[in-house]
């Protein structure tokens, strides 16, 4: 119910004869904030919990070895559920900013992008990342149209078996 009154709060928070450049105001504002705090994230990650070793073992990255030290090397206030919900969401509006928006700034939205994820994954929050996939899925459906849920499900049919048959996702399911 309260996820349901979101819309609703800020519909009536806005309501005048502008609504719509005041309600995407607020909703950009959030955005920043999001970025702001994944950057600071990533910033403790590098600093505190041995993220600057996890880039440059792509292997690793879904054996979820980060889990349990955010939480200990935090003084247990920060937790990889939320560090992993943050990196999601902004991964979504960064890969929906790369395809959608200005072809110029296009780079930069992917190397967003790449942190966030790289983020994400290295964090361990299984539900998080499993949340990045399906509203993935979904952007692909809305931005790509068929080419892009074709692309996709070719993309799934080679990574699928070399998941299954290489166990390289057997920590990330257990």
């Amino acid at each position: 119910a309260v996820y349901v009154s979101v819309p609703l709060v800020l519909w009536g928070a806005t309501w005048s004869q502008n609504s719509l450049d005041v309600t995407r105001r607020i909703i950009n504002m959030n955005w920043v904030l999001i970025f702001l705090i994944v950057t600071i994230l990533f910033g403790i990650g590098l600093a505190f919990v041995d993220l600057w070793s996890q880039i440059w073992q792509p292997h690793n990255w879904l054996e979820c070895n980060l889990y349990n030290t955010w939480y200990k090397e935090t003084s247990e206030k920060l937790r990889p559920t939320m560090v992993g919900r943050y990196a999601a969401v902004s991964a979504l509006i960064a890969i929906s900013m790369a395809w959608r928006g200005n072809v110029r700034h296009r780079t930069i939205w992917l190397i967003i992008f790449a942190a966030c994820a790289l983020l994400l994954f290295t964090s361990g929050a299984r539900t998080a990342i499993v949340g990045f996939m399906a509203g993935g899925f979904v952007m692909i459906i809305l931005y790509g149209g068929r080419k892009g849920l074709l692309c996709t499900v070719i993309g799934g049919t080679i990574l699928a078996p070399f998941l299954l048959f290489t166990e390289a996702g057997d920590s990330f399911v257990k």
